[in-house]
């Protein structure tokens, strides 16, 4: 070949590659410009391919996704929970108290507007390669992401048993018994009754798809845990032990116990470590009596101190003290590592330390100096036990001093919620059950407290309205805060630089919350509430009780609309303003009646 052509196809040659090369570099670019362009297409919409649990708001506008979203959660929330039972459907109500919304949470709550947030920060909250890969990826395989909810289930197993465990029978394990010097068995009982674990994680992996939720109960054997072959092994190890007696178990600050061979045996006994296998060790059902004793050596009661204002001064009326309370759990832990792990003979008890909400300060050092706020409610045509608690808890709640920077929850300084406390019980419908509940009117001081922390200008650090709108409590709408031990709870901070003085009291139906503390200049304004979206009651609801006459009916509730509400809540300080909108989801609510019938028609229903 001459040179001349072999010049010719490198030319030739070279031109291709170049072609190529330009060709390449511009694919590139347009897959680059459409790997890049997905997330910016959907900048105000859902990336395709996104889910909520299994209900789609791909490609939806928030609007879009919202109606959707609503859709779904209102059918799971309408059907309740379906119970295939002895070969019959059953329905528990998700809303468990009909009669009183401040006593019983739902058995589950779908944050709809936090869920759709959290889906819309799939594919838009990062850099916009990230973005774009979340992007593609949902387009291709889907992306289901979880609601944002709140359920326990102990909670739910609770109403199942209430509803249909009258004749559940708890196993028995087998445990030792110890007498004359020598140890015995006492064989176990397998239990008998419905298999609840199982199909409450059933139901609640349907309502994380947000579909209503089906289950089934079967009634079958539950074993005990420990067996008498297993533990006659410990018969030995627990002989051993009795051998050290007598032993001495040191109380701080109070005079130590000592507990003789007949002792040590009656108190030992087969359980379960931390890792659930079986081990010997000190069985809290069979100490009463010992932690009877050492509770009442060193156990004080806590004491916050109290406040008042007198002549326009701040006056102590009860001094803060600091209590001290056995710690059963770790003391047990301490007896079983240092007696029978260890094999010493003598063990320390553990007390704890309770502060006081408010411990005692120099009354004259607070800076409480005027009046800060008011919170005001009305609880007119509430029944005697609620009633009563309202008062009771004000009481409880009167002359409380919140520190500068201090979190104040407000469950926290309403325990316990029991009847030593002062709270007396409602009955309330759950299901077709009348049940007695105590802490019935505990959501009146609830939104009290909120109205007083929103008049103040405080930072509201967690408030849940009701599920349903509560006459109680309007007008005006979305202005209300329910709490339940634990959870939910309402809690807020005081960020003034003087403490904050609360002063409770109880006028004719009207319940009144003052701050009392030296006022910094902030302003404080709230939006007139808006409702909107309003729904009507769904068909009314008739409940059969043998607490009437066959035939006799009594309404227990009137119903109400559902609906939205919202205001905004903002504050100025120094200059600054924040603004906070409060949003109120509110199912609607059936007129509900009892009706008198026989036992056979009752256990029908059941």
């Amino acid at each position: 070949m001459s040179g001349a052509k072999r010049n010719l196809i490198k030319k030739k040659v070279g031109r291709l590659s170049l072609v190529d090369l330009g060709f390449g570099f511009g694919l590139a670019a347009v897959l680059a410009a459409v790997f890049f362009a997905v997330p910016q297409v959907y900048a105000k919409k859902f990336l395709p391919g996104v889910w909520i649990g299994q209900v789609p708001v791909g490609a939806k506008t928030q609007a879009e996704a919202k109606a959707k979203l609503e859709k779904s959660v209102t059918a799971l929330l309408d059907q309740g929970l379906s119970v295939e039972i002895d070969g019959k459907i059953k329905k528990v109500p998700i809303q468990q108290a009909v009669t009183s919304s401040d006593i019983t949470p739902p058995l589950i709550e779908i944050d709809e507007a936090a869920s759709l947030d959290n889906a819309f920060k799939y594919g838009h909250a990062f850099g916009l390669f990230r973005n774009s890969l979340q992007a593609w990826r949902a387009m291709i395989f889907r992306k289901h992401i979880e609601p944002i909810y709140q359920a326990d289930e102990i909670t739910i197993e609770n109403a199942l048993r209430k509803q249909f465990g009258a004749k559940d029978v708890l196993p028995e394990n087998a445990h030792l018994s110890y007498a004359d010097g020598v140890f015995k068995v006492t064989p176990e009982k397998a239990g008998q009754g419905y298999q609840y674990q199982a199909a409450i994680k059933s139901a609640l992996a349907q309502w994380l798809n947000l579909q209503p939720a089906k289950i089934k109960l079967t009634s079958g054997e539950e074993p005990a845990r420990i067996n008498a072959e297993s533990a006659n092994k410990f018969i030995d190890d627990a002989g051993a032990i009795v051998k050290l007696a007598p032993l001495t178990l040191n109380i701080p600050e109070a005079k130590a116990v000592t507990l003789d061979a007949a002792a040590v045996g009656q108190a030992l006994d087969v359980g379960l470590n931390k890792k659930n296998s079986l081990t010997l060790v000190f069985a809290e059902n069979k100490m009463q009596k010992l932690i009877k004793k050492i509770q009442d050596q060193v156990d004080v009661e806590a004491k916050d101190s109290r406040f008042k204002m007198e002549n326009g001064r701040v006056v102590e009326f009860q001094q803060g003290q600091v209590g001290k309370q056995l710690d059963v759990n770790a003391t047990l832990a301490n007896l079983n590592e240092t007696i029978i792990n260890q094999k010493k003979s003598v063990a320390q008890a553990e007390v704890k330390t309770i502060n006081p909400i408010s411990a005692s300060e120099n009354a004259q050092n607070l800076g409480i100096t005027e009046l800060v706020a008011t919170g005001k409610t009305n609880f007119a045509g509430s029944p005697t036990n609620r009633r009563h608690n309202i008062a009771n808890a004000a009481k409880l709640l009167n002359g409380l001093l919140i520190k500068p920077g201090e979190e104040f929850s407000l469950v926290a300084a309403l325990q316990p919620i029991e009847t030593s406390n002062g709270y007396l019980p409602e009955l309330v419908i759950k299901g077709n059950r009348t049940i007695p509940e105590v802490g019935g009117g505990l959501c009146q001081v609830g939104t009290t407290m909120f109205r007083l922390a929103l008049n103040s200008g405080l930072p509201i650090l967690e408030r849940r309205n009701h599920s349903y709108r509560v006459s109680y409590y309007e007008p005006p709408v979305g202005m209300d805060a329910t709490i339940y031990d634990p959870k939910p709870d309402f809690r807020f901070k005081n960020d003034y630089a003087s403490a904050l003085l609360l002063q409770t009291r109880v006028e004719g139906n009207n319940l009144i919350f003052d701050f009392y503390g030296t006022k910094d200049g902030r302003s404080v304004t709230l939006s007139k509430p808006k409702l909107f979206n309003v729904t009507k009651p769904p068909p009314t609801q008739y409940i059969k009780t043998t607490d009437l006459k066959p035939g006799e009916k009594k309404r227990l509730e009137r119903a109400h609309n559902g609906g939205e509400a919202s205001f905004v809540y903002s504050v100025s300080k120094d200059g600054k303003t924040s603004a906070q909108t409060f949003a109120s989801k509110y199912r609607a609510w059936q007129e509900v009646w009892l009706v008198g019938a026989t036992a056979e028609e009752v256990a029908a229903e059941s």
